[in-house]
Formats: C-alpha cells, sequence, structure tokens
C-alpha cells in the first residue's frame, strides 16, 4: 500500500525497470543520463532529460512517479468474474490417489482465493486434460452461492467422476465461473429463519473460514453443513 507518507520511502528507491510505461529499450537511455531509480523519474531536475527520451509522456511519468494520477477509480473493473486454478501433472497420470489429492489441491487454492476477494458462486466448473490438444471442460449448477472448500471439492469430484475416461491425464483445473461478491447477494428467508439468525449464522461462517485459511485445511466445519452434504457424501472421502 503506497501512501503519501510513504511514497518516498517505499516506491523512489526502485529500479526504473519496476517502473510501468518504462520499455526494456528505454531502460539503457535512461541509465545513461544518469536516471536509475523512480526517484530519480520523480526529480523535476532530471526532466529535461526524461523528456528528450521519453518524449510527451515525460509529464506522465513525472506525475505518476510522484504519486498524482487524476483518473477515477473504477472498482467495478477490478471484479473478478471467475477465480480458478489449474495444475499440469510432473508425469500424465492415472494414479487416482494423485488425481484425488490433486483436485483437492486446487480446490483449496480456489477456496482461499474467492474468500480472500469475498466473491461467491453457485457455478463450479473443472478442466481435464489428457493432451496437448485434447481437454475436456464441465460446468455444473448448484443450489446455493459458496466459495467452501468441501462444497467446491465435492462438485468437482462429481463432475470428475462423471466425465472422466480412464486415460492419463496430464492437467486438472477447477473454477468458480459468474462470481458476486458476498455483500451483493441476497439469500431467499424461509419462515423459520429470522434476520438474526442469518446474520449470526455469517458470522459463525466467517470465524470458521478465518480458521481454515490460516492452517490452509479445513479444521472446523459446520455440523449444519455436514448435513446439508449428505448427499454428495461419497464425493468428500
Amino acid at each position: 500500500i503506497l501512501t503519501r507518507s510513504n511514497l518516498k520511502e517505499l516506491m523512489w528507491p526502485l529500479d526504473i525497470k519496476n517502473m510501468f510505461g518504462i520499455g526494456k529499450k528505454t531502460q539503457p537511455r535512461l541509465r545513461e543520463v544518469g536516471i536509475m531509480t523512480i526517484g530519480d523519474i520523480a526529480n523535476y531536475n532530471n526532466y529535461n532529460k526524461l523528456r528528450q527520451i521519453i518524449g510527451k509522456n515525460a509529464l506522465l511519468l513525472y506525475r505518476r512517479a510522484n504519486g498524482i494520477d487524476n483518473r477515477v477509480v473504477d472498482t467495478k473493473q477490478n471484479e473478478l468474474k471467475s477465480v480458478g486454478n489449474s495444475i499440469t501433472l510432473p508425469h500424465d497420470t492415472l494414479d487416482e490417489i494423485i488425481l484425488l489429492d490433486t483436485l483437492k489441491q486446487l480446490a483449496r487454492q480456489v477456496s482461499m482465493r474467492a474468500a480472500k476477494r469475498n466473491l461467491i458462486s453457485n457455478s463450479i466448473s473443472i478442466t481435464i486434460k489428457y493432451t496437448r490438444f485434447e481437454s475436456v471442460n464441465r460446468q455444473t449448477t448448484i443450489n446455493s452461492y459458496i466459495n467452501d472448500y468441501e462444497y467446491i471439492l465435492s462438485t468437482a469430484k462429481m463432475l470428475f467422476d462423471a466425465h472422466y475416461d480412464g486415460r492419463p491425464v496430464r492437467l486438472l483445473g477447477i473454477s468458480l465461473n459468474n462470481t458476486i461478491n458476498k455483500k451483493n447477494y441476497k439469500e431467499q428467508l424461509n419462515i423459520f429463519n429470522s434476520t438474526n439468525d442469518i446474520e449470526k449464522d455469517k458470522d459463525i461462517q466467517t470465524i470458521i473460514e478465518n480458521i481454515n485459511n490460516k492452517f490452509e485445511k479445513t479444521i472446523v466445519t459446520k455440523a449444519s453443513d455436514i448435513s446439508k452434504k449428505n448427499i454428495q457424501k461419497k464425493y468428500l472421502k
């Protein structure tokens, strides 16, 4: 995080290669005239040298090196539409233990990435790649919006069992698709739930997610979730 108070300390000592807009061809020319760091770009005494080499973009780079940028921040452009991970195996394999362990690793990675960005989804897909030019992509929709590791794993395992043809696998992937921010999700209440119950449940779920993310594996699971997942019990084994 850059602020007005730490800009000079954190950014200015960085090499010019770390400055967005300074390409590989431009770097040697800037070094020849003594511009080595982002701090040198921010120094007005170097502005004429910078302009001779960079041209019309010199003012833009000078301003940004000084932390000046008047563009409006568009947070919507930073919202992910999907969260996915894939792993290319060291060797093509049909070993069930290796394949299941890989699915577990992928489900954990996807769950943690989605949780960190507060994203949820009701659409889960897998990729099974056999050769360089042959792969299978399958997707399914579930009844609730989640980023829960066990839900992702059980659904991915169900898709894998349904579509794996028994050949050696080169790559596996899992994705949450059409993700939305959890704060924008409006869950339908039933006659047995109160608003307080929903909020309390969210607080409990947040605590559980924080614990599991800290240890990077499922340490705690709600008892109510276990009963909900009985329909997919065999895919959690």
